[in-house]
């Protein structure tokens, strides 16, 4: 249990990683079992904001399209594509993909 614990608690820490490891490997199947649920989990929390960014995305590039609106709107869209993009980079989205849903280069999402 003590095992099982450790790794609760440090498996979302990126500067743990190694000790986590450490757990999975010497670890009984409980450990490995939560790690393959946890692995899962997290993809598909990842995949389900990967959805709702490119859907965010398309409605903002419905909006850019329309015309009438006045440079502060572009503006505006245009900050929130990098927000997004910059949201989509922190939870580890790869550039590539980001790019893709985004419309922005993968130059300018590397700046981000």
């Amino acid at each position: 249990m003590e095992q099982l614990g450790a790794y609760l608690k440090c498996s979302g820490d990126l500067n743990a990683r190694a000790y986590v490891e450490e757990l999975i490997t010497e670890g009984d199947g409980v450990i490995n079992m939560t790690d393959k649920v946890l692995k899962e989990v997290s993809e598909e929390d990842r995949l389900r904001e990967l959805r709702l960014a490119r859907e965010k995305m398309e409605i903002l590039m419905a909006m850019e399209k329309r015309s009438g609106y006045d440079e502060g709107v572009a503006q505006g869209i245009a900050q929130e594509k990098r927000q997004i993009a910059a949201n989509l980079k922190a939870s580890g989205i790869t550039p590539d993909i980001i790019a893709d849903n985004t419309g922005l280069s993968e130059e300018e999402i590397a700046k981000l």
